[in-house]
Parts: C-alpha cells; sequence; structure tokens
C-alpha cells in the first residue's frame, strides 16, 4: 500500500474494495489484514486514505526537488551567470564513450595526418583493454602523437605498434638498428 502511495503522491481510495484490487488481496485472510493495516496506520480522510509518514516524506521529496530546480535555473539564468552555458550541461554534453573521427567537426576532429584505420584499431584495443576512449583521453592521446611526429616518429608505425603489443598509449617506436645476438 505504501508503494501504491509513494508511487501516485495520493491518498488511497476511500473504498476498501478498490484497494484490495490495487494491491492484489484475494483471499478474506489478505483483505483482513488489509483492514487490519488501515485502521492501525492510515487516516481516513475526505478525498481517501492517508499515512502521515508518507505525506512528510512526499512533501520533503517535493521540496528537496524544487530547491534542485531553483538552484539550476539560477545556474543557468544568463543575467545571473554570464559565464555559464547550457551546452555545459551533462545532458548536452557530446557522449564521452564516443571516438573522435574525422567526420566531428571542429575541435574533436581528427587531423590529416592520423590515419584512420590504424587510429580506430588502436581503439578498439584501448576498448578491449577497458581503457575509457573519452574525449580528453583521446584528445591527450592525439598530443602525444603529434609530439613523437615531431620526434620523427612515423604516426602509422606508433599506432600500428601500440595495437599490435595492445598498449593504452601511445609511445616512440624502438628501431632496431643492431641486428638481435642469439646465443646458442
Amino acid at each position: 500500500m505504501l508503494d501504491l502511495y509513494y508511487a501516485s503522491e495520493k491518498p488511497l481510495p476511500r473504498q476498501q474494495e478498490k484497494i484490495y484490487r490495487l494491491v492484489g488481496a484475494k483471499t478474506h485472510a489478505d483483505k483482513m489484514a488489509i483492514d487490519v493495516v488501515l485502521v492501525e496506520f492510515w487516516k481516513e480522510s475526505a478525498d481517501g486514505w492517508r499515512n502521515a509518514r508518507a505525506d512528510a516524506e512526499i512533501a520533503r521529496s517535493k521540496e528537496k526537488s524544487e530547491v534542485a530546480r531553483k538552484s539550476a535555473e539560477q545556474r543557468w539564468h544568463p543575467e545571473r551567470n554570464a559565464n555559464a552555458m547550457r551546452t555545459q550541461c551533462d545532458g548536452n554534453a557530446p557522449n564521452s564513450q564516443e571516438p573522435i573521427t574525422k567526420e566531428k567537426k571542429g575541435a574533436n576532429a581528427l587531423p590529416s595526418w592520423v590515419p584512420e584505420d590504424a587510429w580506430r584499431s588502436w581503439l578498439e584495443v584501448r576498448s578491449r583493454v577497458k581503457a575509457p576512449n573519452t574525449a580528453r583521453a583521446l584528445t591527450l592521446a592525439l598530443r602525444d602523437l603529434e609530439r613523437l611526429k615531431n620526434e620523427g616518429n612515423d604516426p602509422r608505425t606508433v599506432l600500428e605498434t601500440a595495437t599490435v603489443k595492445g598498449w593504452r598509449g601511445l609511445f616512440p617506436v624502438k628501431s632496431q638498428t643492431q641486428p638481435v645476438k642469439y646465443d646458442l
């Protein structure tokens, strides 16, 4: 009965037969139990059966919701907070798990010097090793890749090495200028 009361935020019907039906009481024992609970914990009013504690909880919940609504309204009101933009709220934020690709416009675009197939392969590895592909993480990875490129590393080789080795990050490619010697 409390679940029904909290869900509807309205008093239970005055007619006990309706209450029996709403809570699924079918047997005589179930109906008698409901009658006992109604008399002991509920008060009959003009609009139906009320529970004092549930009324207090519902009122507290509505008050908390109203305070949160007013706070959000004040936070996003342009005259009160010139720095706040609605695009900064979570509901309008881009999907942080969505990988950055060339199709994206603006700051999230993949630079033309990054081979898209190698980038996507490396993102797949990151997903499999449970590294979050958030927009921030991928922006930092692109910055690292650009630094490595400027140091003379080929971006495709860096990405393919990271993919093959299952790395979360991007690192310089070690060149093997000396032949590997085996002791037999």
